[in-house]
């Protein structure tokens, strides 16, 4: 798949947002150790120069941010019960683009405010449902088209702070690429 289409695809549509990455499955949800390690024994016997990465020039996510959404499949009633109350709050027009926002940012948390307003409007864009990159000048400001995302965003800091900033529990820095050549790294 074209890699502009696999990553448009991947705003769309997520079932979780720590699988959504280029080049995976995301209709593979999990897998067991052994068939991991038997994974990596065909691919050690096709490929014995290559490595495994867990983050690449083209991450979404880096893997401290993928482990804690990662951990959301481990407790399916409270993430329910978590995006129930928030959906009730801040409702968004688009049940799966909401859902991976959500994910995103407990993955990322803590965050700054503006860091999540960034990260709304660049994921919106890429979704390309509503918003887009190439015609930048030709659409309404991010906020005219979803005057919640601000609230969300404040939201997002106020609520989440005292439930994920535990220790052991905090990412340092993540990196959000907007091409192959361009990336802006948030540092905690």
């Amino acid at each position: 798949m074209a890699k502009g289409v696999e990553d448009t695809a991947f705003y769309r549509v997520s079932r979780l947002a720590s699988l959504t990455e280029v080049g995976a499955d995301p209709a593979e949800f999990s897998m067991t150790i052994a068939e991991f390690h038997e994974r990596q024994q065909t691919r050690l016997a096709a490929h014995p120069l290559s490595m495994t990465t867990l983050s690449t020039h083209d991450t979404k996510r880096g893997e401290d941010t993928r482990a804690r959404i990662s951990v959301i499949a481990e407790v399916p009633e409270q993430w329910a019960a978590f995006l129930s109350r928030r959906r009730a709050q801040h409702p968004l027009a688009d049940g799966a683009f909401e859902n991976m926002l959500w994910e995103s940012v407990v993955g990322s948390w803590p965050r700054e405010r503006e860091a999540l307003h960034s990260y709304a409007e660049k994921a919106a864009r890429e979704a390309a449902k509503r918003l887009d990159h190439q015609f930048l000048n030709e659409i309404a400001p991010f906020d005219e088209i979803n005057p919640t995302a601000e609230h969300i965003a404040v939201w997002f800091f106020v609520e989440l702070s005292g439930v994920l900033n535990q220790p052991n529990a905090r990412v340092n820095a993540i990196t959000v690429w907007e091409n192959d050549y361009s990336a802006v790294t948030y540092r905690a």
